[in-house]
């Protein structure tokens, strides 16, 4: 179903749901990144490469989350 063929309130709840995945899905990104930062750090032995992935993971779906709550914000923009 496209943006413009539902009502403003379904979009606002939309990208409430939106916002509070994104920033979820933004802080396990930090806490991850810290703990691969901390393991780095403390290792001698270098990373676990299954590890390492798991900031490309979040930053992954960061970008996707942010790309959908972006067409959603400009699309309500435009109704007001």
């Amino acid at each position: 179903m496209e943006l413009k063929d539902e009502s403003s309130e379904v979009l606002q709840a939309k990208l409430n749901k939106t916002k509070k995945i994104l920033q979820v899905l933004t802080w396990c990104a930090i806490i991850t990144v810290g703990f691969l930062l901390y393991g780095w750090i403390m290792k001698e032995d270098g990373l676990d490469s299954s590890f390492s992935m798991l900031p490309i993971a979040f930053a992954s779906f960061v970008l996707i989350f942010d790309k959908k709550y972006k067409k959603i914000k400009a699309e309500l923009d435009s109704r007001a």
